[in-house]
């Protein structure tokens, strides 16, 4: 959703991200429209397979914010995180979900990167 707003050109938390088209979040959701990625050689998920943490590498922006997210294999947003960068790794403590394969999308600027994510405990 955040993605498919339109009304302001520079979107923060307290100013809000505009009003949402909800056909494109749908679309972006199911990867179906040209969003911008992050090169999959920027970020790097390990372990993976996993049973309680999931290190994101390759962060850039220092000072800035990343936006995580998990979602089960049924669509449900499991996690949703906000994380402040400073450095260039970011720790996810994943040990409160279930056995499965996990969508993780990250969120930083413009720029968004999916990834599977299984968890083995």
């Amino acid at each position: 959703i955040r993605e498919s707003a339109s009304l302001y050109t520079t979107p923060n938390d307290s100013m809000g991200y505009g009003i949402p088209d909800f056909c494109l979040a749908n679309a972006i959701l199911n990867g179906n429209v040209g969003v911008t990625s992050l090169k999959s050689t920027q970020l790097s998920i390990h372990p993976n397979p996993t049973k309680d943490v999931v290190y994101i590498s390759g962060l850039t922006g220092l000072n800035d914010f990343v936006y995580v997210s998990l979602y089960d294999n049924l669509g449900r947003r499991v996690m949703n995180e906000k994380h402040l960068v400073t450095g260039a790794e970011l720790k996810l403590n994943v040990s409160a979900l279930s056995d499965g394969v996990y969508q993780l999308i990250v969120w930083q600027g413009e720029e968004v990167f999916r990834r599977n994510v299984s968890i083995l405990k």
